[in-house]
């Protein structure tokens, strides 16, 4: 029977007994939280410093390899340094004999978790979380985290589970397992509120610090609970627990003659010996490997191949309307900005890299606003301006200014528009095209007439004496947007729309009027003259698609993003027409469409449009410009605004060519079977030149510590 005062002491007992397990979890669960911090805060403090990206930047060909090594590296160490600060607040907290034991077996035991389940998995889940992106709910991602953490848990309590060497080391793992499977849980309920703020803002390092603070404290207090229990156990006078085989393998290892005569170092550079001489092995000429023979060598490489981005000016102020045109290595670019127009010019050196000018504000009067600028460069270097100018404030009248310049010099300003007589003068004048061929200048441009009216003038004239008149030889109401292509054989070629309609028309002389030859359903047109002089049109549909046809053929429908803008046409080298516009979506491969402002590019191959290609990031009202290079190049300018910074962005193209001289002797013999055309079509893109791993980017909102590349909306689809 038992009496009231021994109850009372069992019960004492078991109160004692559990303020000490309580006390032990807390300082374990402390411990753990602050090294799991402090071992990311260092991890990110290595990484940030760049000293390690150095090294494996210097390493030429295994950049990647070494990157990979150096990264799993830091990651196991910070982890080991997070394990053996737990570690030593569990020693101090269960009272263990030794102390150095348990610190190692639990920086060892966190440092391969670390490097083995976090940084790989962590990694592929963020990918799938921020580029797959589902419903707002954080279940499903803190669920994801939760099975991370157990099985980080699993991992890690296999290892730290040998620190009571008489315990069984898979009851310690299956307890880890379940202990940072709950603080996984939590875990990723922050890493959610951290991707969320770094979506918004763009920083947000104390929620990350913070998940793992949860992360190592939920997991430490069970860990500090069980090893707690576990010391009294073992404490108690005749514990019939058994050690567990790990611990009892270890000791016989121990005892063996080849470790008592090579010790612990020893056989560590035993093991590494055996490990270097399996790979080089594996390496060796003589050993076999097993391999895939086809007859076929795929080849579906597609780029867009346009050079990254190039800031032509940034300003804090809007920018808008930017228009370009080349003449020899000449590079005109003007744009509105701020209420002016302004003109950048570049020559390209030996590199064809371009080298660009300061901008030149074009003098712009009191109380005006300019905008839609156009530009033109003649054969000479002449460069011919048009713009739009109105009084701030007011609506209907405006003027078309137009100045010449030739190497720096510019002319005054000429009323291009006040030249103009009935029937086609107007109050209104709006949207100039401007467009130059061997010897004629011709400018048109909207008024509120049922005409386009338009001036021309003989290059080296001035435009004071130009010839005026309307433009269309048949009146279309509301006639705006216009655009102009020289034709080679003479004349010129003119699109614009009424609102509702397209319309694409021909004069065979400078002041000849324009015949129409067809007519759309759509809006902002675009036109060019081709390299066989065959005019090719561009315009937006009243669905919203990019629709193209060239002369003599029927409209094609490129099944894309909708056009914001007006689409611009280009021609390369090879003949390969080249169709950009301005959208803003961006499907992902899930088929969930984003919002995101970007420059799309449509290429013409065997008369077919190719699939959209991103070219770049843009403005929110961006209206991209292009020009064909007479050195086989495409050049193109877009606006662009990223917070507070606005840009005129310059991208070129040039035709990719796989010089055979470039390459070593196999990549020689690669070229030639892979051109040969028994493997593949001879005239195929051959996209082995000039390939090789550059560098690894971490998308989207790249920190600036790891990238040179600004975070973006939707990160690697933009």
């Amino acid at each position: 029977m038992v009496q009231k005062g021994e109850f009372t002491s069992k019960k004492d007992k078991a109160m004692n007994n559990y303020r000490k397990h309580l006390r032990a979890a807390l300082i374990s669960a402390l411990g753990y939280g602050l090294g799991f911090v402090i071992g990311v805060a260092l991890i990110r403090l290595v990484l940030n410093i760049g000293f390690l990206k150095s090294i494996s930047d210097n390493i030429e060909h295994q950049r990647l390899y070494f990157g990979l090594v150096i990264l799993f590296v830091v990651v196991i160490l910070g982890g080991a340094l997070a394990g053996a600060l737990g570690g030593l607040s569990l020693a101090y907290a269960v009272g263990s004999e030794n102390r150095r034991r348990t610190i190692a077996r639990s920086a060892l035991g966190i440092g391969t978790g670390f490097g083995i389940v976090l940084l790989p998995i962590l990694l592929l889940i963020a990918m799938q979380a921020m580029y797959n992106t589902g419903g707002s709910s954080p279940l499903g991602f803190s669920i994801s985290i939760g099975l991370v953490g157990a099985l980080f848990g699993l991992v890690s309590g296999l290892m730290t589970g040998t620190l009571p060497a008489k315990t069984s080391y898979w009851r310690v793992a299956g307890i880890a397992a379940l202990a940072f499977g709950l603080g996984g849980l939590a875990f990723g309920f922050g890493l959610w509120q951290y991707f969320y703020r770094l979506y918004q803002s763009g920083a947000a390092p104390f929620e990350l610090l913070f998940s793992f603070l949860l992360f190592g404290g939920v997991g430490g207090f069970f860990l500090g609970w069980l090893f707690s229990q576990d010391q009294e156990i073992l404490a108690q006078e005749g514990s019939q627990l058994r050690a567990n085989a790990l611990y009892r393998a270890t000791q016989w290892f121990k005892h063996t003659k080849f470790y008592r005569k090579r010790g612990f170092w020893g056989t560590l550079i035993f093991v590494f010996v055996i490990f270097l001489l399996t790979r080089l092995l594996a390496m060796s000429p003589l050993s076999a490997s097993s391999g895939h023979i086809s007859d076929f060598l795929p080849s579906q490489s597609i780029g867009v191949h346009w050079s990254g981005p190039w800031a032509v000016s940034e300003s804090t102020v809007p920018v808008a309307d930017p228009s370009i045109a080349q003449s020899g290595d000449l590079l005109a670019v003007a744009w509105a900005q701020d209420g002016a127009i302004y003109l950048a010019t570049s020559a390209s050196d030996d590199t064809g890299i371009q080298i660009w000018q300061h901008p030149q504000k074009m003098l712009d009067s009191a109380g005006m606003e300019a905008r839609n600028p156009k530009v033109a460069v003649d054969a000479k270097g002449g460069i011919h301006l048009l713009w739009t100018e109105t009084a701030a404030g007011q609506e209907g009248a405006s003027v078309i200014l137009y100045r010449y310049c030739l190497q720096g010099d510019c002319s005054t300003t000429t009323v291009l528009s006040d030249l103009v007589s009935d029937p086609c003068a107007s109050e209104t004048n709006l949207n100039p095209a401007i467009a130059v061929n061997s010897t004629e200048v011709l400018a048109v441009w909207g008024s509120s007439s049922s005409n386009l009216p338009y001036a021309t003038w003989k290059i080296g004239d001035s435009p004071a004496m130009a010839a005026t008149g309307c433009a269309l030889a048949a009146e279309v109401p509301a006639a705006a947007n216009p655009r102009l292509a020289a034709r080679p054989e003479g004349g010129f070629a003119l699109a614009f729309d009424d609102g509702a309609e397209i319309f694409v028309a021909v004069a065979q002389t400078a002041g000849q009027a324009f015949e129409v030859g067809y007519q759309e359903a759509g809006k902002l047109p675009e036109v060019l003259v081709d390299a066989r002089g065959t005019i090719q049109a561009a315009w937006c549909g009243t669905d919203g698609q990019v629709r193209y046809r060239e002369e003599g053929t029927l409209t094609k429908i490129i099944p894309a993003p909708p056009c914001l803008s007006r689409p611009v046409l280009g021609q390369d080298t090879d003949g390969i027409l080249h169709l950009l516009w301005h959208a803003d979506q961006a499907k992902q491969p899930s088929g969930q469409v984003l919002q995101s402002n970007l420059i799309y590019e449509s290429r013409l191959i065997a008369s077919v449009w190719s699939d959209p290609l991103i070219v770049g990031l843009s403005a929110a009202q961006a209206q991209p410009a292009l020009a064909n290079g007479s050195d086989g190049r495409l050049h193109l300018v877009w606006a662009d605004a990223f917070e507070q910074t606005n840009k005129i962005n310059y991208a070129s193209y040039r035709v990719y060519r796989c010089d055979a001289e470039t390459l070593n002797t196999q990549g020689k013999l690669a070229l030639e079977v892979a051109t040969s055309g028994v493997y593949r079509p001879a005239d195929d893109i051959v996209p082995y030149c000039q390939n090789q791993f550059d560098r690894l980017l971490i998308l989207p909102k790249a920190d600036p510590a790891y990238s040179d590349v600004p975070p973006t909306l939707n990160g690697a689809f933009d």
